[in-house]
């Protein structure tokens, strides 16, 4: 399985950029290539730009790599949590709490700050993609029970 740096940023709870410096270690040190230069963004490591700052082509740095060359450049595995939270999100009291209340709640104040009179629910996109559609739809139903004026997409 490839896992992105949006997910192990997500799995390893640390910034995207961080995630991604991650992902081009493993794969230099696994095909043996030079590390590119430190960047400030992922767009900096992932496109080349022209000289008006719009993005050209894709770069060949890849966003995604192996489990298991994660797990060899980190020194972690990975492997058994992305299992945890692909069997046991919904059954552990911190993750439950964090996107039954937290997150949706944090949403819904978001949107009142800014003026909105709806807001939308999703799952974070780097959660949706390690969990089953079972427990998205399962989410998707709480959120309709806890949250009814909001607007849930799952």
């Amino acid at each position: 399985m490839k896992l992105s740096y949006k997910q192990l940023a997500f799995v390893l709870d640390i910034k995207s950029i961080r995630a991604l410096e991650h992902i081009l270690a493993a794969h230099c040190k696994a095909t043996g290539q030079e590390p590119p230069a430190p960047a400030e963004t992922t767009n900096e490591y992932l496109f080349n730009f022209n000289d008006k700052g719009e993005k050209t082509t894709r770069t060949t740095w890849p966003d995604a790599v192996e489990v298991a060359e994660l797990e060899k450049h980190l020194g972690i595995s990975l492997q058994s949590a992305i299992d945890d939270i692909r069997e046991n999100y919904l059954n552990r009291s911190a993750t439950k709490k964090w996107i039954l209340c937290d997150f949706p709640q944090n949403k819904i104040k978001l949107a009142a700050e800014q003026g909105k009179k709806n807001c939308t629910l999703q799952i974070p996109p780097a959660l949706k993609s390690l969990i089953s559609p079972a427990v998205a739809a399962q989410i998707g139903q709480e959120w309709k029970k806890r949250f009814p004026k909001a607007v849930v997409k799952v």
